[in-house]
């Protein structure tokens, strides 16, 4: 993971083909598991590349709900709470998206997600209202995330 570090973008791009092939010829919940720390590691090209990766992990997953998702929407939505990168807020938000949207369990996932951000429906200035809305309306007009 420290290569998502690196200061040449076609070694970040490279480890992420590499991550890919693995999440693809394994178990993505058992990359998640082994990856899911990075998500607050100091450097930020860390936590992008992370993020994209559970995207893929997600993706690859298909219907079949990730075994450790409670554990992504925990971390994923503590990281839209103290991320200060606004792309790293969306790719979060992706992930929150694909979350509702590959589960069988929706009101489950959306609870989990509403308390893990702490929502709160009267405060629609802060970031995490906004957040919110904006995977709600994703979701409603079917904008669901495609990692490719």
């Amino acid at each position: 993971m420290e290569k998502l570090s690196d200061t040449k973008q076609v070694v970040r791009d490279v480890t992420l083909d590499c991550c890919t092939i693995i999440i693809q010829k394994f178990k993505p919940a058992q990359f998640v598991n082994q990856t899911i720390n990075a998500l607050q590691h100091a450097n930020w090209h860390v936590r992008e590349g992370i993020l994209i990766l559970f995207a893929r992990s997600q993706l690859e997953s298909g219907q079949q709900e990730l075994q450790n998702l409670n554990r992504l929407l925990e971390e994923v939505c503590f990281a839209i709470k103290v991320e200060d990168k606004p792309s790293l807020v969306q790719l979060s938000i992706d992930n929150l998206v694909l979350a509702l949207h590959q589960t069988s369990d929706k009101d489950r996932v959306n609870e989990k997600i509403e308390k893990e951000l702490e929502y709160n429906l009267d405060d629609e200035e802060s970031k995490i209202t906004q957040a919110y809305d904006s995977l709600i309306a994703r979701l409603d007009a079917s904008l669901i995330p495609f990692i490719n």
